[in-house]
């Protein structure tokens, strides 16, 4: 995971022309839209503080992808928004989810101690046990990233 976010110069803009590629096996048409979204909102010269800075806007309609993107891609740089996001009961729920597993995809050792807050919650309770019985079901998912991932060096 480290590698993936020392070569994020390369890899948000590579994000970007595998949006404007989709046929390369993005997936849904939910996560060909968001990508879009993302790379627009990104501009032409993306970088990974602007990745990050898109995930605090609620509006942004591809938000849940971003947040996925950068637990996958590793972006330590990430962990306090997210962290965030998945603490802030006025989120929707599907941000919260995927905040907490990006955290844990980040930094397994963050990724459980959020998840112990969480154990007894409604909405994140289900997710924060996969994770502290050890997180394989999250690491075994499907992703909606991995035909970006491979253009990653």
């Amino acid at each position: 995971m480290l590698a993936l976010a020392a070569a994020s110069v390369v890899l948000v803009p590579r994000f970007v022309d595998w949006v404007h590629r989709p046929k390369q096996g993005a997936g849904t048409l939910t996560t060909v839209n968001e990508a879009m979204a993302i790379a627009e909102a990104l501009g032409d010269r993306p970088n990974d503080d602007q990745l990050i800075r898109v995930i605090r806007d609620r509006d942004f309609s591809g938000r849940k992808l971003a947040i996925e993107f950068l637990g996958e891609g590793g972006y330590g740089d990430a962990l306090p928004v997210l962290e965030t996001i998945a603490r802030d009961t006025t989120e929707a729920d599907r941000f919260r989810v995927a905040a907490l597993e990006s955290v844990f995809r980040i930094a397994a050792h963050r990724g459980r101690t959020l998840a112990h807050e969480f154990e007894s919650d409604r909405v994140l309770g289900p997710t924060a046990r996969e994770i502290l019985a050890g997180g394989e079901a999250i690491s075994q998912r499907p992703s909606r990233l991995k035909p970006l991932m491979k253009y990653v060096p």
